[in-house]
């Protein structure tokens, strides 16, 4: 069992290390085989153990320690990992997207001589997002979380002749290491009022201890938490403000673009929020705040959407518009809603994505769509595909993204009468409207127009679709249609996510009796109306309306406020740095530093030039530092460093065990009813508390 646990998470890595190696002696078909090989035994072992959990509820979690891997005094960092129906349902979508990603690729990228290289850092990718999502120690979280962003910096600016691609990478980078920050901040302060480094463990003792202020500031532990997480998963996510990096990086091929919008980058940082999201629903304060960013960027992203002509950003901007209403479900508690969308979303943005790039590959690397009309005559496969995706993704009836969104939006309708709440509610309805419009307006001006194609295009164009594009965008059109639909039952059972996710508002996420049929089905009319307008007026819109939109087709002028402030606070530095280092370091460092350098060592060969005091002067010095040597050995004694770490440590537990001693939470030692199995499930204690933390805190409570 632990085996079959383990190879989930660490076939991808098998498989870089084995096309890094040994990619030149296997051959290109030899990989790619093995690759999809140890792919689809992954997704076998998940989807066994997924089975096997949602239908035995005493097996709804499972932990694995592989040993430690660092041990500093009190300090233990296990590789740990944590099985459930949460976490393996989110392995068993990564690993379906990156197997057909890389099915894709192998035709995609077939001129390309980096092609084994391109599919070991797609493994990679998808490895450290398994890291992440199956990870129990926040370190080991942690790892997988920077894991996926270093991929994203190596695939986006995998064609490195181009420059474009070199500075989008960077930028995605740079943009990430923010998020990257703040996600640091909230897992030291987690582990500092807590003690431990366990997710489940520190999830749990949190709502008892973390009301303490912080730093005798007025804002709590939780408070503070919650929000460094948050911007954490806004940069990940790419929420307004930190989402800049996204569009740029469709510089990259477009498997990579497939992987990153559908299954790992964007989804790593609301996988944060819904993981943590025990502790976040404590915080009002960044439950409205998420509610303000998600509402925010849906109305920027898809406004910016409806602008653009580059085929690729549209359905990135589609994205962030998307992920936006995953935050805004998870603002109003209902994470089951965001989860399942998440999910659903996936294959819809892989099919998007992937039928896109099929399309500029047929048209040699073109991707500005007006000069792509007319392409149903030809390509009336990928027509259909594209039409699927964007009724899915538009929320029409019968189709998967209507069943996940319809939840996700109606039931903003239960959440009270505040201003907040009614702006976010009329912002989810409204921009269906959005969402629709710019998924048609695509398809309008690339199959419905007259025909733009260039003469050379149109004489020389290869209407035959290779069978690894037909496959692949055939499993994903049929995922976009009927996932939604199957898996509708699952999620409207909350229970078999009672471990991972907060059971708030989830009993009425799914009935919606008490409001009108009007009201419930507002989405679908806006939608409705999306694609009659793209489809049928979208002339005279881009003829009156475009004019008043320019600062959105300009993306709302983000990137050169971004360049504008880091020019200014390049130039700040400049004249900084030309007063500390001109004026003073060097004045005052190298300059003085050589002179009595110089001044010592003249006078250090006047004093040992002289034969006859030489042992002397050699003699003095020696006792000088052992004298000196002293000094430190009693002053900066070893046992500082010991009393120091066992301060942190008791401290941290005494605050743990006081605060849930007072809380009746640790009878004395020896009530094994609490213990069936070495675990303790006393209901508020939930998920668990382990045997050895539990008298790990018994101690310090009842000895002091």
């Amino acid at each position: 069992m632990t085996i079959n646990l383990v190879l989930i998470v660490i076939s991808p890595f098998l498989m870089f290390f084995a096309g890094r190696l040994f990619g030149g002696f296997i051959g290109r078909l030899e990989y790619i085989i093995l690759t999809l090989g140890f792919n689809c035994i992954s997704f076998l072992l998940a989807a066994n153990q997924f089975f096997l959990y949602a239908s035995s509820p005493e097996l709804m979690v499972e932990n694995i320690d592989l040993g430690t891997w660092l041990k500093i005094g009190l300090l233990e960092i296990t590789w740990s990992f944590e099985f459930s129906v949460f976490n393996l349902l989110m392995s068993m979508m990564v690993i379906t997207i990156t197997t057909l990603v890389q099915l894709y690729s192998y035709n995609y990228m077939e001129n390309d001589p980096n092609l084994i290289k391109f599919i070991s850092y797609l493994s990679a990718f998808s490895g450290t997002m398994l890291l992440l999502v199956n990870a129990s120690d926040m370190v080991i979280f942690f790892f997988g979380w920077e894991g996926v962003g270093f991929c994203s910096y190596l695939l986006i600016g995998f064609w490195t002749t181009r420059i474009k691609a070199a500075k989008a990478a960077f930028k995605a980078l740079l943009i990430n290491r923010i998020g990257d920050f703040f996600l640091l901040m909230g897992l030291i302060l987690l582990f500092k009022i807590t003690g431990s480094w366990e997710f489940s463990s520190a999830l749990t003792i949190l709502p008892y201890v973390g009301y303490e202020k912080l730093f005798a500031c007025n804002i709590t532990y939780i408070d503070a938490i919650s929000i460094f997480f948050l911007i954490g998963a806004m940069s990940k996510s790419a929420q307004v403000g930190l989402h800049v990096w996204l569009p740029d990086a469709m510089e990259g091929p477009t498997p990579v673009s497939a992987l990153i919008h559908a299954a790992t980058m964007v989804t790593a940082g609301l996988y944060l929020l819904l993981k943590c999201s025990s502790i976040i629903i404590l915080s009002t304060f960044t439950m409205k705040l998420i509610l303000v960013v998600g509402s925010t960027t849906i109305i920027i992203s898809s406004l910016v959407a409806a602008t653009q002509f580059d085929i690729k950003k549209i359905i990135a901007y589609s994205t962030c518009s998307q992920l936006g209403y995953m935050m805004v479900g998870i603002g109003y508690g209902n994470f089951v809603a965001s989860y399942y969308h998440l999910i659903s979303h996936a294959f819809i943005k892989a099919t998007l994505f992937l039928c896109a790039g099929a399309i500029i590959h047929s048209l040699r690397g073109e991707q500005d769509i007006r000069k792509m009309s007319g392409l149903l005559k030809y390509y009336p496969f990928y027509y259909v595909v594209m039409l699927i995706a964007s009724l899915s993704l538009s929320g029409l009836a019968f189709f998967s993204g209507y069943y996940s969104k319809e939840p996700l939006i109606n039931a903003s309708l239960l959440m009270g009468n505040e201003w907040l709440t009614l702006y976010v509610q009329w912002i989810l309805q409204f921009f269906s409207f959005f969402t629709a419009y710019y998924s048609f307006r695509l398809i309008a001006i690339l199959f419905y127009q007259e025909d733009t194609l260039p003469r050379l295009y149109s004489r020389n164009l290869n209407t035959k679709i290779p069978k690894i594009f037909l496959a692949v965008l055939t499993i994903l059109s049929i995922l976009s249609i009927i996932f939604g639909y199957l898996a509708s039952d699952f999620f409207k059972y909350s229970f078999y996510f009672s471990h991972s996710l907060p059971d708030f508002s989830n009993e009425n996420m799914f009935l919606f009796e008490e409001y009108s049929s009007l009201e419930r089905n507002f989405p679908f009319l806006f939608s409705i109306i999306g694609i009659i307008v793209a489809c049928f007026f979208y002339e005279r819109v881009e003829r009156h309306v475009s004019p008043y939109l320019l600062i959105f087709s300009s993306k709302m002028y983000f990137d050169s406020f971004y360049n504008s402030v880091a020019l200014f606070i390049l130039l700040r530095l400049k004249q900084v740095y030309f007063l500390i280092d001109k004026l003073f370091l060097e004045y005052f460092g190298p300059y003085t530093l050589h002179y009595v350098v110089n001044q010592m060592s003249f006078s250090a060969r006047y004093i040992f030039s002289d034969s006859r005091t030489y042992t002397a002067k050699v003699g003095l010095l020696l006792g000088v530092q052992l004298v000196f040597g002293l000094i430190l050995f009693y002053v900066w004694d070893i046992e500082f460093f010991n009393k120091a770490e066992q301060f942190f440590w008791f401290d941290s537990a005494k605050r743990t065990a006081e605060s849930l001693a007072r809380n009746s939470l640790l009878p004395p030692y020896g009530t094994d009813t609490l213990f069936p199995n070495g675990q303790m499930t006393s209901p508020k204690l939930l998920p668990y508390i382990d045997r050895d933390t539990y008298e790990w805190m018994y101690s310090f409570s009842y000895s002091s």
